[in-house]
């Protein structure tokens, strides 16, 4: 990141891990700085980090990336971003534009209109050199930052740049906290600039990937002259829903819920919500919305298996002209149980320990919070429970016994009302 007004000559620059560079500057923010920063999640950073830059490979990262987006987003009280329609068939430039704008207008600031071929072409000898761009000189406008990035990924980019810039990132400016260049690189986004305001962009894909901006405010030189402008891809704006991919597991015969949102990107209309595949087993509540300017509608979910098994679907939102959908992947299951015995006889009076595992059939995920019975059948006797316990976070649980006469033994889960849902196999113990 580099910063310069008009009474500021000098840049000062320092490597920011992973490999980005900050410099201080004075502050003309009026948005407020995150609490603490949101490191990218894992799968963020695994679908993003290395991705390259064919359409494929971009909706795969906007995948992972958007809800971290709109958690960072929520912490702050600002609405979901929406992407354009058409954000990963644009060219790196054009994607800086666009989410450097959606952070600004998602805040009440003025966007940046657009590019300029001049500013694109400083910001391509940073990018090609790994660090920020040189401004123009003479310097004709009033104030200007910019930032670079290494990676492929301008969404990977411009989360770390908003979210994860403050002390205890990898930014080296702000090693203690108190540093001007605190979330510098989430300020040049954010600034307060002068109009007109003109932006440069460029990606250079050598050595993993180099990604730079920078804007100048109160530019009397540079115009802009490149497509898409922002006026042209706000044009493209219409809703989004989040999140695009919902999944969920609970046993047959119970329901388990989860919400969608739709958020407007500018304007309003109606909107009807279905489904492409999936139902009855998935259902929606409700099943339309008029969704009104920069607002949006939450929608619940309902998975309700009646039998063992997946069930995928496909959720649709459409206001007549666009269709949204979101992936659903849903799994019905009953329980399992398992026994196992630390040895097959035992000295009378002697301990013998029981473990059992509660698992989900098919998806043999562990369940936990589960009642399950121990029971003892003697020679010639009937099935009695003799204890019971709740199985831990990974399904387990464990006795302790001290046998006098020879039995066998099993368990049994116990649903709500107390039910049986699952019996182990028995095991037989031999008392000496």
């Amino acid at each position: 990141m580099r910063a310069r007004t008009a009474a500021v000559a000098a840049v000062l620059v320092a490597a920011l891990a992973p490999a980005v560079a900050s410099a201080a500057a004075p502050r003309v923010v009026t948005i407020a700085d995150p609490s603490a920063n949101r490191a990218p999640s894992q799968s963020f950073t695994a679908g993003c980090a290395d991705m390259s830059q064919s359409v494929d490979s971009n909706q795969a990262c906007d995948s992972v990336a958007i809800p971290d987006f709109n958690a960072a987003r929520a912490a702050e009280g600002v609405k979901n971003l929406v992407l354009p329609d058409d954000f990963d068939s644009l060219s790196v430039p054009a994607q800086l534009l666009a989410i450097t704008d959606l952070e600004r207008v998602d805040r009440g600031l003025p966007p940046v209109p657009g590019l300029s071929s001049r500013l694109n072409g400083l910001a391509q000898q940073g990018a090609n050199a790994g660090q920020d761009p040189p401004f123009p000189n003479p310097f004709d406008g009033t104030s200007a930052r910019s930032n670079w990035a290494d990676g492929n990924s301008v969404l990977y980019a411009a989360y770390r740049w908003m979210y994860d810039d403050g002390a205890g990132s990898g930014n080296s400016e702000c090693v203690q906290g108190t540093e001007d260049g605190c979330w510098g690189h989430r300020h040049t986004i954010l600034d307060s600039y002068d109009a007109p305001m003109v932006m440069g962009a460029a990606f250079a894909a050598g050595s993993g990937g180099s990604i730079t901006e920078e804007i100048v405010g109160g530019d009397s030189t540079d115009a802009v002259d490149q497509t898409p402008t922002w006026a042209t891809i706000s044009g493209t704006l219409s809703y989004g829903v989040s999140p695009d991919h919902v999944s969920l597991s609970t046993d047959v015969g119970t329901s388990k819920t989860a919400t969608v949102t739709a958020t407007s990107a500018g304007g309003s209309g109606h909107l009807e919500v279905g489904f492409e595949s999936g139902a009855p087993t998935w259902s929606v509540s409700p099943n339309e919305c008029d969704l009104v300017d920069n607002g949006s509608c939450t929608f619940v979910l309902t998975f309700a298996p009646s039998a063992r098994g997946h069930v995928p679907g496909v959720l649709t939102v459409s206001d007549g002209t666009t269709v949204r959908t979101a992936a659903l992947s849903g799994a019905g299951f009953t329980p399992q149980v398992a026994l196992v015995v630390t040895t097959g006889s035992v000295v009378k009076g002697h301990a013998l320990t029981i473990h059992g595992v509660v698992t989900a059939n098919p998806t043999n995920d562990e369940l936990a919070h589960r009642k399950v019975a121990l029971q003892r059948k003697p020679a010639g006797g009937s099935w009695k429970t003799i204890g019971s316990d709740v199985s831990s976070g990974r399904g387990k649980v464990g006795y302790r016994l001290f046998p006098t006469h020879t039995a066998k033994y099993r368990l049994e889960v116990i649903g709500t009302g107390g039910s049986v849902q699952a019996k182990s196999a028995a095991a037989k113990v031999r008392v000496a």
